[in-house]
């Protein structure tokens, strides 16, 4: 399960105040992401602008924007949030120093 900062990076803390956990599934693995909200279309998608080309930064899961209802909705697929998410994680993880042991642990 993972929390997202406003940038859509992972937090290492999950936010209290993310009161929805929407679960994806890509071709990988089942996961979850904590919202504050989620928008389901009707049965059918809506249409899907490419991303202008200020939007289109490497490793960005964002594939398009949609128009629904008045509102500009970002869109991606399961896939390129959890590839984001993966290399972002790792990329913090690696940058963190090494903890040590507690001297009481074998």
């Amino acid at each position: 399960m993972y929390g997202l900062s406003k940038g859509l990076g992972p937090l290492h803390t999950p936010p209290a105040n993310r009161p929805v956990c929407v679960l994806l599934e890509s071709d990988r693995e089942l996961f979850g992401v904590l919202c504050n909200q989620v928008t389901l279309f009707e049965q059918t998608e809506p249409d899907i602008t490419p991303l202008p080309k200020c939007m289109q930064t490497p490793g960005t899961p964002l594939r398009g924007l949609a128009l629904d209802h008045g509102q500009i909705l970002c869109v991606g697929s399961a896939d390129s949030l959890l590839a984001c998410l993966g290399d972002q994680f790792e990329t913090a993880e690696a940058s963190r120093p090494a903890q040590q042991p507690d001297e009481g642990l074998v």
